[in-house]
């Protein structure tokens, strides 16, 4: 059974932006992967939003990937093949720990986990502070 998740993660702190948005498909697998099948256009024109293509954003890309294996071990889910479609961004308010933050949102969404209120506040913290620690994962 295919499931279909999108999560948009959008928060202001400290006067500072925060901004990814995901879309994945989950379906059920002898194994876990994660593949990466984006088509964006990449960056259009400033103040647009940038949909990640097929070559290139590779470290939007790693977050993608970083947060759904996150969320999976957290899920204890291991038995699924979950598809990237889309990753989008602004490259003023966009960063991997975005980006992974909603990946597992969008991750335990497709597969109706419930993170607990701390596992969701680790998530955000790490968030938080990207800023100054882009590739500092939640694992």
């Amino acid at each position: 059974m295919l499931k279909k998740a999108k999560y948009k993660f959008a928060r202001i702190k400290n006067k500072l932006p925060f901004f990814a948005e995901v879309e994945i498909e989950v379906e059920s697998s002898e194994k876990f992967e994660v593949r990466l099948n984006c088509s964006g256009k990449g960056f259009t024109s400033q103040g647009y939003l940038e949909e990640v293509p097929n070559a290139g954003y590779d470290d939007w890309k790693t977050g993608a990937k970083r947060g759904i294996e996150f969320a999976a071990r957290q899920a204890a889910s291991s038995n699924y093949l979950v598809t990237v479609s889309a990753i989008r961004g602004l490259g003023t308010d966009t960063n991997p720990v975005i980006i992974a933050a909603a990946s597992a949102l969008a991750f335990w969404d497709a597969v109706d986990f419930q993170p607990d209120k701390n596992l969701k506040e680790k998530i955000e913290a790490k968030v938080f502070s990207s800023w100054q620690n882009q590739n500092e994962f939640f694992d």
